[in-house]
């Protein structure tokens, strides 16, 4: 058993950290903090067995026997012995092992604290990388020291596998922690914290048992704005908390879905805010442009004039002008599925074609052969760096960027759907260890995958949401060791909707504006500035708060 394991090392011994511990069960080079976790959850778990300073940092070591055998141990008030029946012993095992968590931020306290005066109703929304799980953690331990039982509904399966390893290590064993989806069938009514994946729980006992005092928390709660998903979210519960860092949709599903599941957003976090509180890493941003070659530019312009006479028809048959980019997305969408088929039969046929030419753009765009070629130019910074994690949106051009920089002589893989998940398991790991320079990848880490040491990344395919820049952008933005600055490079087609001379990214580069260290547009044939720029980033001092 893992505890014998702690307990041989703390045999004969004054009294040892947790870190002291971790170092001679994994060796010195681990630093892993969901194994520290573990450790205080083995200790805290074997009350009778292990005892604690009364002074932090905490030092354990094995209680000792008097010598009528009776136990030397700590007064109840400091290592309690929790009776796995009794309701208050409950309670006080909860409360004790909420000491576990790490020291939530002011901003994490104030979310909890709007959260709860909004009636525990709710959407926090925070960039990423500023710590969202430990505010639904704290809202956890809140519903569940009253006797509530809480559902956590994730998108993914790697999220489910993230939360599952940060409940585990922390919560007391009196608390039954299961899961539902992933190759695991558990119900809310059998234990008392259950994390599911979307697709599983769609249809699932929860949706029709009335849990009126119990909590749902959907992490990442924008991918609950459509009708499919939504269904996974049961009605049943009077508690309810979405996590998100942008719960705003293109296709408007947050004003028919999760506004009026979760009744308001309770609690906004900026990057300005989570700079000031040292939340995120310091981080600069640099656009760089790329040129498209001839035969590109007339498949460019060809579908461009497309989507533009296709816009101009959609127009007059909507007899309605679009205020923004949102609202234009969402009608289209909309008439797509056949809403406004009774105006005119012709609008959802024009709608289909437009949202086709718009695809079509997207994928020349980020295919644009320029755009590979900046990324080689971009291989003394992905060499520097601690690590450099490149988006795209597509699967093909993730593959021909880990062909490129393997044939530039940076070590790089590509993971994606159609890799094995224990290969991408093991290239995520090594990228984590450092054997590899680069990690590529289409969409599939924009959520819910952090690399706390990796301080470069590099945007292939340009997104148009502001969500998936907040995403992608927070992906590298955990603070750093030694205070290293964190860099995001765009690659952008230039003269084109890509190109923020003209408009793109526009509320993307007011969000970040106030807070980045450096935020620059470079040209094609400016390469050796911006590699100049990034250097600068990368080797900057360190920015005291």
């Amino acid at each position: 058993m893992f505890s014998d394991r702690v307990a041989a090392i703390l045999q004969g011994r004054n009294g040892l950290s947790v870190e002291e511990i971790a170092c001679e069960l994994f060796g010195p080079n681990m630093d892993e903090p969901e194994i520290e976790r573990v450790i205080e959850a083995t200790l805290f778990a074997g009350h009778h067995r292990y005892q604690r300073s009364r002074s932090r940092p905490w030092l354990w070591s094995l209680v000792t026997k008097d010598a009528d055998g009776g136990s030397s141990e700590p007064t109840s008030a400091e290592n309690p012995r929790y009776p796995v029946s009794s309701h208050d012993g409950r309670r006080a095992a909860i409360a004790h092992a909420r000491e576990l968590l790490p020291t939530p931020y002011s901003w994490q306290l104030e979310a909890l604290q709007a959260w709860d005066k909004a009636g525990r109703r709710g959407i926090v929304e925070a960039v990423t990388g500023s710590g969202k799980t430990l505010v639904g953690m704290l809202a956890m331990f809140a519903s569940l020291e009253e006797g509530a039982k809480v559902h956590i509904v994730v998108p993914t399966i790697d999220l489910q596998r993230q939360w599952f390893t940060r409940i585990h290590g922390v919560l007391p064993s009196q608390i039954t922690v299961g899961r539902r989806g992933g190759g695991y069938s558990s119900s809310l009514e059998s234990v008392d914290v259950l994390i599911s994946v979307v697709n599983s729980a769609r249809g699932g006992s929860s949706q029709s048992t009335d849990f009126r005092s119990h909590l749902i928390i959907a992490d990442e709660c924008h991918r609950f704005g459509v009708k499919r998903n939504f269904s996974a979210l049961g009605h049943g519960f009077q508690q309810r908390l979405g996590l998100s860092a942008t719960y705003h949709r293109d296709d408007n599903g947050h004003t028919k879905f999760l506004l009026p599941y979760f009744e308001r957003v309770c609690y906004s976090l900026n990057y300005d805010r989570a700079h000031l509180d040292g939340v995120i890493a310091d981080f600069g941003v640099v656009f760089v442009g790329v040129d498209l070659s001839g035969e590109e530019s007339t498949e460019y312009q060809y579908l461009s004039d497309e989507i533009f006479i296709l816009l101009k028809t959609f127009r007059r048959l909507m007899r309605i002008e679009f205020p923004d980019y949102s609202s234009l997305i969402s009608a289209l969408l909309d008439s797509v599925a056949g809403k406004y088929f009774h105006r005119d039969e012709r609008i959802e046929h024009v709608a289909k074609a437009m949202l086709a030419r718009m695809r079509e753009r997207r994928r020349l765009l980020e295919s644009a052969s320029g755009k590979l070629d900046a990324l080689v130019a971009l291989g003394p910074e992905i060499l520097a760096s601690h690590g450099t994690v490149v988006f795209t949106q597509s699967i093909e051009v993730a593959i021909r960027a880990e062909s490129a920089l393997n044939g530039a002589g940076i070590r790089a893989r590509a993971i994606h759907s159609r890799t094995d998940r224990d290969v991408r398991k093991y290239h995520i790991r090594k990228f984590g260890e450092g054997d590899l320079r680069a990690i590529i990848a289409p969409r599939i880490l924009d959520e819910g995958i952090d690399f706390p040491d990796a301080d470069f990344a590099v945007v292939m395919a340009s997104s148009s949401t502001r969500r998936q820049m907040i995403q992608r952008m927070g992906r590298i933005l955990r603070p750093k060791h030694g205070g290293r600055l964190a860099r995001f490079a765009v690659l952008f087609a230039q003269a084109t909707v890509e190109d923020p001379r003209y408009g793109a990214h526009g509320i993307f580069r007011q969000d970040v504006f106030g807070s980045a260290k450096g935020l620059e547009i470079i040209l094609s044939d400016d390469y050796p500035h911006a590699l100049a720029h990034l250097e600068s980033l990368r080797v900057a001092p360190r920015v005291e708060r």
